[in-house]
């Protein structure tokens, strides 16, 4: 949702949050969590546990 948006978050929705970065000639790497908007607030749909591993 772009600042300035009159989009009004309601129950129901999904929202995607993506967070990348970026290092020119060497590697790239995405985040993104998911989260339902209930009456109650956000609830995350993600399952797999927010940590870095190690390849190689």
């Amino acid at each position: 949702i772009a600042a300035g948006s009159d989009v009004v978050i309601e129950p129901g929705m999904v929202l995607a949050f993506e967070i990348p970065l970026y290092i020119d000639g060497l590697a790239s790497f995405n985040l993104e969590d998911q989260f339902l908007i209930t009456p109650d607030g956000p609830v995350a749909m993600n399952r797999l546990p927010r940590r870095l591993e190690r390849i190689g």
